[in-house]
């Protein structure tokens, strides 16, 4: 699962749900077709969950394979839909590539696995389409992209070019090296106070004051956009700029003294340039630079996307003006200095490397300053963090449910334009209710000269569709439930009155019928025997 994920816009559709064990679960699906054929046979896949990321090739999902019995695990209607096969197969493919150590645990409470086919196909039957995938996309896109940026290290300097003494020159190079560390260290830290003392000091006090009525985000909101950590890091900053100017004041008298003299000098006991203490400052301070960068590092990615956002859905309130009157961009290029200050540090570095001579002891603690600079910088953040800050919005209504309406309604048979429902279960109806329907169908039955089975014979009766649309208007004009339609210019039937009175009184049928997303459709006669139910 190394490496950046596959992540093209083109094509692609995208699938969301949560499970019990990997919290949020992405899956990224490409058809890929051949050359001068418009039909795919092979798919593309890309995986998120908390555990990591994986992309597949092109791959063909083939029944031989020992993944397919995962497929076995969908639901009859989506056994019917190659991309919910495609999705599960990859799933299973997903679990087998997982390291041991990720499946450490992989049972619940009632002793069943995880990351075997039944837990994919619970998975997969939970999905749902993804309504906004290219916004997901890119957000991802952008942390990766960010990410890789801030991983691009320099190579060390050779090491074999390296002289035996010191000249002039390369003790003035030398020097002028460690006055940058500190002259951008200074300016460092003057925009990190500016941020957090002239900035996001305001944003935090108005967040707790702020009345019911405001619209600004609370301060649970806000410190989303500006972390805790931010405040770690200007007070560890200005320690280590405190030790750093204080060894080039101290030793700024012997290093003029050292320059001045012009004469090639070979490796001593004294440090006349003060480059051994300033190594040594480097070496003590830069592990202290570990957890609050680490953690800002991993927020840092959501900054952009977040600020947009509450901007967005707070545009009349006073932290829209505050942040205005900053200036947004301005605010945004603050927020990503401590991300560009990081991999700065191995520049300087190696600028106070180049000049000195082999076997100076610098050297070792300047080298041991970097590699712990590239350890934070080569951080990756947890891809749980990265599907923490994405907004994702999905279908609901597409979701798999455990009772699909072909189990619950026993035998369904399906013309051309009709269908008829030879058999509806009895629902079970709860005394008080059963008491009240036997009065009422008394009423009905002295009315119309009838009895029971109303609701069978509603339900099997013909279908004409072509009047759909004026029913439709015609259901919006008198106010009735979307999925009843009565005739136009008719009264009202009492069959389908009866028909909509039970299912607004009966959960279990008002349920099943929602599930069969039907509708009563006329046939253009407006008498009762030309409705069915669709």
């Amino acid at each position: 699962m190394a490496g950046p994920p596959y992540l093209h816009p083109e094509g692609v559709t995208v699938h969301y749900t949560e499970d019990a064990y990997l919290s949020r679960v992405l899956i990224f699906y490409w058809p890929v077709t051949t050359a001068g054929s418009s039909i795919s046979s092979r798919h593309r896949i890309t995986i998120f969950t908390k555990i990591g990321h994986a992309s597949f090739p092109p791959f063909q999902v083939s029944p031989q394979s020992s993944y397919y019995g995962a497929v076995a695990q969908l639901s009859d209607e989506r056994q019917r839909d190659e991309i919910y096969r495609v999705m599960v197969f990859s799933l299973a493919k997903y679990f087998d590539t997982l390291p041991a150590a990720s499946k450490e645990n992989g049972y619940d409470s009632g002793g069943r696995t995880f990351f075997d086919d039944r837990h994919a196909g619970k998975i997969a039957n939970k999905l749902c389409k993804v309504t906004n995938p290219i916004r997901v996309l890119e957000d991802i896109q952008s942390f990766y992209s960010s990410s890789s940026k801030l991983q691009q290290t320099t190579p060390r300097p050779p090491s074999s070019s390296r002289s035996t003494t010191f000249s002039s020159e390369q003790k003035q190079a030398i020097r002028l090296a460690m006055c940058e560390v500190v002259d951008t260290e200074e300016r460092y830290v003057s925009k990190m106070h500016e941020l957090l003392f002239n900035i996001i000091s305001e944003f935090r006090e108005k967040s707790c004051t702020k009345p019911p009525s405001s619209t600004s985000p609370d301060a649970q909101a806000l410190s989303k956009l500006f972390p805790s950590c931010l405040d770690a890091i200007f007070t560890v900053n200005r320690g280590f700029l405190d030790s750093i100017r204080h060894v080039l004041e101290t030793t700024e008298d012997s290093a003029i003294e050292s320059i001045a003299s012009g004469d090639d000098e070979k490796l001593s006991s004294q440090d006349f340039l003060g480059i051994r203490a300033f190594s040594r400052v480097l070496c003590d301070w830069f592990p202290k630079f570990l957890y609050p960068y680490k953690e800002y590092l991993y927020a840092h990615t959501t900054f952009s996307a977040l600020l947009s956002s509450l901007m967005r859905n707070h545009a009349a309130s006073s932290f829209s003006r505050r942040v205005r009157e900053t200036g947004e961009q301005k605010l945004r290029s603050m927020l990503m200095e401590p991300v560009q200050r990081l991999p700065r540090y191995s520049l300087l570095i190696d600028s106070m490397t180049t000049p000195l001579p082999v076997g100076e002891p610098s050297l070792k603690h300047l080298a041991k300053a970097r590699d712990v600079v590239s350890e934070i910088c080569a951080m990756e953040t947890p891809v749980s963090k990265i599907l923490d800050s994405l907004t994702i919005t999905y279908d609901e209504e597409k979701a798999y449910r455990s009772l699909s309406p072909t189990k619950f309604l026993s035998s369904l048979a399906t013309g051309e334009d009709m269908v008829v429902m030879r058999h509806v279960p009895r629902l079970a109806v709860p005394e008080e209710e059963k008491e009240r329907e036997k009065e009422k169908e008394k009423e009905r039955g002295r009315d119309r000269g009838g009895g029971g089975g109303t609701l069978r014979r509603a339900l099997s009766r013909r279908v004409s569709p072509p009047k759909r649309e004026q029913r439709e208007q015609q259901m919006l004009k008198e106010n009735l439930p979307p999925r009843v339609l009565m005739p136009t210019g008719q009264q009202k039937d009492p069959l389908l009155m009866e028909l909509e009175m039970l299912r607004r009184e009966n959960a279990a049928l008002r349920d099943m019928l929602d599930r069969c997303t039907c509708g009563v459709a006329d046939s253009g006669g407006g008498g009762p025997e030309n409705y069915a139910y669709r």
